[in-house]
């Protein structure tokens, strides 16, 4: 068919350029086009090739990523929230290394994100605390998440500071702890 001869509910005022694009480059193209009620879609052209190999044409698809967006969209809101609040958040790698820091655990503990990464988990708790930390971590591994429950920490400057803690268990694809994720309040 002609374009000309296509009716559309999408946004894509692209569509006729990229189309004529395919058909004398040889290449495809591809664009993220609105749709009615805020679908999202992505469009791909290809080069409709005969046995010869010459362009003759294009095809058009269009795949519904609608839902991908949401969860994207969803997931900056979810970030935005941890990053901006007032608890300490991070996350800690069974290998006993913390994988995430929020401004929230940096004003709390001291630590600015680039020192805290990396950083043992254990240089938060002071010496007499190790215990109770380990078996609140097993804990937490064995039953998914436990808490809120008290515990002692220790800032960057040596303070002990006595803080509410929660900790989640997150699990992959395969069900298996990849992190821990601590919520703490003082």
């Amino acid at each position: 068919r002609r374009l000309s001869d296509l009716a559309s509910t999408l946004e894509d005022a692209d569509f006729a350029q990229d189309a004529r694009g395919v058909l004398t480059s040889g290449q495809s193209a591809e664009a993220e086009v609105r749709g009615q009620a805020g679908a999202v879609y992505l469009r791909r052209l290809l080069p409709y090739r005969t046995a010869r190999g010459e362009v003759e044409g294009a095809v058009a698809t269009f795949v519904d990523i609608t839902p991908l967006r949401r969860a994207a969209r969803q997931a900056r809101h979810l970030l935005a929230m941890l990053e901006d609040s007032n608890d300490a958040v991070f996350s800690y790698e069974p290998k006993g290394r913390i994988l995430s820091w929020n401004e929230g655990a940096h004003h709390i503990y001291g630590y600015p994100r680039a020192e805290a990464l990396g950083l043992d988990l254990f240089a938060l708790v002071p010496a007499s605390g190790h215990d109770k930390a380990r078996q609140l971590i097993e804990s937490a591994c064995v039953q998914g998440a436990i808490g809120p429950v008290d515990a002692d920490r220790l800032t960057r400057d040596g303070r002990v500071l006595h803080v509410s803690v929660t900790i989640s268990a997150l699990r992959d694809d395969q069900d298996r702890i990849y992190a821990l994720l601590f919520t703490e309040r003082d």
